[in-house]
């Protein structure tokens, strides 16, 4: 029988002293530990848990090796209950502070909103950017390989940063002004908030259908100037050739946002619809 060896050197644990850095960089300064395992298992994928069966990666049966000495064994369960609780908790966390940013706002701008900040890609990179992709338990061959990508596969890491979400909402008690305190500060460090909101508003989206729909075109965009000193880029909208709107911003993206959201307050054009406002 082949043998099956998922042992990897290069898994850490989550130890007290790491969990206490990611907290107090981030709205936790004084958050005391009670259960240091249910971190550690908010990092386990399930090709690093314990069964009652092994294969080989190409699904073979397999007698599991002798752990090496120093190595991580394999643990006894996998972040996924934990990612479960934490996508809930981590989605109300977020409603609750575009509510009080935004208070406004509609409903249809709050819930594609929400879409933009719960992308599963850019919790992945929170996840990197707050660190906790250093201490994600993989098996030796989701590490080396190049398909999986191992530690830099961002879905992965995404579920990784809900999970700990979920480990830190048991670990609370399920306080949520604990985990809401946590949320909110990744998102204030890490995100660009008004980008993303406008990003969510999707001015450009809207005027390129209103323009099919009445002009039959598309429109097109011109960039006006780029002044590096004002950090200020503007940008033209067009719409069967003629300008219809201009906006600036800090990236060109920005600017067209700006530009058809302007383009959009002009009579002859279809207005933004009002549950987006």
């Amino acid at each position: 029988m082949d043998t099956y060896c998922p042992y990897n050197s290069g898994n850490r644990a989550f130890g007290e002293e790491d969990i206490h850095t990611v907290l107090r960089k981030h709205g936790l300064p004084h958050y005391r530990i009670t259960n240091r395992k249910v971190f550690q298992t908010a990092m386990v994928h399930t090709t690093y848990v314990k069964r009652l069966e092994y294969t080989t990666p190409d699904g073979r049966p397999a007698q599991l090796a002798p752990c090496p000495p120093g190595v991580m064994p394999l643990q006894d369960e996998s972040y996924e209950c934990l990612e479960f609780e934490g996508d809930a908790v981590l989605g109300a966390c977020i409603a609750t502070y575009l509510r009080k940013k935004f208070p406004e706002k509609k409903q249809g701008f709050l819930t594609d909103a929400r879409k933009e900040l719960v992308n599963n890609e850019r919790i992945g990179r929170l996840c990197q950017q707050v660190g906790l992709d250093t201490f994600y338990v993989i098996s030796r061959h989701n590490e080396t390989s190049v398909a999986i990508r191992g530690r830099a596969n961002i879905q992965k890491l995404g579920d990784i940063f809900e999970a700990f979400i979920g480990a830190l909402w048991s670990d609370c008690g399920n306080r949520f002004h604990i985990v809401n305190a946590f949320v909110t500060s990744v998102m204030e460090t890490y995100l660009d908030i008004d980008e993303l909101v406008m990003t969510a508003t999707n001015y450009k989206d809207l005027f390129q259908k209103v323009c099919q729909r009445e002009l039959k075109c598309t429109p097109t965009y011109d960039m006006i100037s780029n002044d590096p000193k004002k950090n200020e880029i503007v940008v033209a909208v067009l719409a069967a050739g003629r300008e219809v709107g201009r906006g600036a911003g800090t990236t060109r993206k920005r600017a067209e946002q700006e530009a058809c959201r302007k383009a959009l307050m002009l009579s002859e054009f279809a207005p933004v619809p009002s549950d987006h406002t």
